[in-house]
């Protein structure tokens, strides 16, 4: 009300509501803060509870590849034979091994 009429109780001649909404606006801040960093927690949890399920699928995808090709080092340097043929020739590398 802009008239120069004031009645008290119905009237807000000294802006008190303004004063109060201001006041539980600070208030406020504490409580908006960690609900910003609760929510950043959540999303980086549902991010790397995404990436965990996304590699257990594809461990278990590769899994029956991979022991398909595994091989065994002997104790000779440089020789491998592939695990799944015992009678298969040794291959010999050169380099690091």
């Amino acid at each position: 009300m802009s008239s120069g009429l004031a009645i008290p109780g119905v009237t807000d001649k000294y802006k008190t509501n303004d004063l109060v909404e201001a006041l539980m606006a600070t208030e406020r801040i504490p409580l908006e803060r960690e609900q910003a960093t609760l929510e950043t927690y959540q999303n980086q949890q549902a991010a790397w509870r995404d990436v965990n399920q996304r590699m257990s699928t594809l461990r278990t995808s590769v899994k029956p590849e991979l022991e398909a090709r595994v091989v065994k080092v002997s104790a000779k340097r440089g020789t491998c034979r592939p695990a799944a043929g015992k009678d298969s020739e040794p291959v010999r590398f050169k380099g690091i091994l």
